[in-house]
């Protein structure tokens, strides 16, 4: 990516995202790491300010980097180099099966360790004062299993849709664990779970689940359209299983964060996660706040402007109140 990325990506200035976009290609550099396995992790920086803080954002599954572009205009002048982590099997890092599609994961911890080595490699020899966390979905329990290993290591987390408990159709989650974990023994971990495949290609805006905002629904399709090999389908029965477990496991060990300021978002017509597990996770910590929107999707970061633009404020309220 890098330096391809402006060349590939040339475009006129005629769409909303045009502005944001082209910030991110001008002002942030492209990196990788090895995580586990020696597998490449890419993350982008936002760093030429060299400020004394940085803010880490984790994108959900499926999301590459750049769709966090926006995000990263919003907050570059909050005083915080900026860095955007892609998951292994997604965005720009490695893929972890030849059909680079499918939603898969071995072990949940893998996640985790990936971003334990980040912080090792890429983050202490900067020696910032503060480190601080924006996550969605996916990316939540990612570095809230971090965050519980080491308590100290982020003055503050700003958690959306956090994916304690997966919506899964109204089926117990017991259920969901036995038949997972026998299609899993019987070789079909890698497999997509049912009524799951690719990705499907020009969804009409009116039949998307994530958002309600039509441009930022358009440029997340741009960015699947510049850059195909981005594109991901749904998730493995493994992916599935490990998550559940990831999950269960981040809720049992809330008390942990008992003293980490933490600002969670909640969606009222979420489709993929359950509210009442981040409830009880919120209403246990102390420095735990939980803001509501009814009529927001799972997507809070993408969503339209009524909602989002109150979400920024609270996000840039949170970082100068908690220095």
């Amino acid at each position: 990516m890098g330096a391809g990325l402006a060349a590939k990506t040339k475009r006129s200035m005629t769409k909303p995202w045009e502005k944001f976009l082209d910030y991110y290609e001008s002002e942030g550099v492209s990196d990788y790491f090895l995580g586990r396995d020696k597998k490449r992790i890419h993350f982008r920086s936002f760093t030429k300010n060299k400020y004394r803080s940085c803010l880490l954002i984790l994108p959900g599954r499926t999301e590459p980097s750049m769709k966090y572009a926006e995000l990263v205009y919003d907050l570059k002048d909050c005083g915080h180099d900026i860095y955007v982590l892609d998951h292994r099997g997604q965005g720009f890092s490695d893929r972890l099966l030849e059909d680079g599609e499918k939603g898969y994961v071995r072990q949940f911890r893998d996640y985790v360790r990936d971003l334990k080595k980040f912080t090792r490699l890429i983050l202490k020899p900067e020696n910032y004062q503060q480190h601080y966390c924006i996550a969605h979905s996916m990316g939540t329990i990612v570095g809230l299993l971090f965050a519980q290993k080491h308590p100290r290591f982020f003055s503050g987390m700003v958690l959306n849709a956090p994916m304690l408990q997966l919506r899964l159709d109204d089926f117990p989650e017991k259920f969901i664990k036995s038949i997972f974990t026998f299609y899993k023994l019987m070789g079909k971990g890698k497999d997509y779970v049912i009524n799951g495949g690719p990705a499907i290609h020009n969804l009409p805006w009116e039949k998307n689940r994530v958002t309600r905002s039509q441009e930022r629904w358009e440029f997340s399709r741009h960015i699947e359209l510049t850059y195909p090999e981005l594109e991901m389908g749904a998730s493995t029965f493994n992916w599935v299983l490990e998550a559940l477990y990831a999950g269960e496991k981040c809720f049992r060990r809330r008390k942990r964060l008992k003293n980490m300021p933490i600002l969670m978002f909640q969606a009222g017509n979420d489709w993929y996660v359950k509210k009442e597990r981040q409830d009880k996770f919120c209403d246990d910590l102390e420095h735990c706040r939980s803001i509501f929107y009814e009529d927001a999707y799972h997507e809070i970061f993408q969503e339209k402007d009524e909602i989002r633009n109150e979400v920024i404020e609270e996000i840039k309220w949170f970082f100068k109140n908690h220095p």
